[in-house]
């Protein structure tokens, strides 16, 4: 297997385990993150990219695509999904599409933590 889940008590992270890019990580990415969708447990999901990607191959734009749909039905329930990837450069490709990108998994969790801090503050001072 060619990709990994390691779920937490805040969030669940899917690593991506493969240094090379193919269809088929591709695939076996789309079914780990539907498969962490229909749980519903989850809030965030990171996607830790450990293999180099070109983002504007067709493949990458596909990896981009499920990283946004997946981001999409997140916040339907208030959450958000989280790519990890130390290459800066995936940064403005990300960003264009609205999506989170940190450059480590340290990084990440710091995220998760300080995005719900701010969700519970928002809801605490809607309430007075």
């Amino acid at each position: 297997m060619k990709v990994s889940i390691e779920k937490t008590e805040h969030y669940s992270s899917i690593k991506i385990e493969e240094d090379l890019a193919s269809e088929e990580l591709l695939k076996e990415l789309r079914i780990a993150s539907q498969n962490l969708l229909e749980e519903e447990l989850w809030n965030y999901i990171l996607f830790d990219f450990k293999t180099e990607i070109d983002l504007g191959s067709d493949l990458g734009k596909k990896v981009i695509d499920l990283v946004r749909e997946t981001n999409e039905i997140l916040e339907l329930t208030n959450g958000l999904a989280i790519s990890v990837h130390a290459n800066t450069q995936w940064m403005e490709k990300f960003e264009d599409k609205g999506l989170v990108l940190v450059p480590s998994e340290s990084e990440a969790i710091e995220f998760i933590f300080m995005d719900q801090l701010e969700k519970q503050f928002l809801d605490d001072s809607e309430e007075e």
